[in-house]
């Protein structure tokens, strides 16, 4: 896991990596919001999901929302 994260933090700008990206910058937001209960997380991660609805990635942003839901 902390050779995927270091990856992404070092390529942060690559657009190969985007889509890789949105989903780890949606899963530390998760955790965030479930360790510390902040409700900007939760936004964060509802961002993560309208950015694949954005790009009609649906059946994966309802994939998202469907944990989120699940697990919040």
């Amino acid at each position: 896991m902390e050779l995927y994260t270091n990856v992404l933090e070092e390529n942060i700008d690559n657009p190969d990596l985007l889509f890789y990206r949105s989903v780890y910058l949606f899963l530390i937001n998760f955790i965030k919001y479930k360790n510390l209960g902040e409700e900007k997380y939760l936004g964060k991660c509802n961002k993560a999901i309208e950015a694949f609805r954005t790009f009609e990635m649906n059946a994966y942003a309802d994939e998202l929302a469907n944990f989120l839901k699940k697990h919040k």
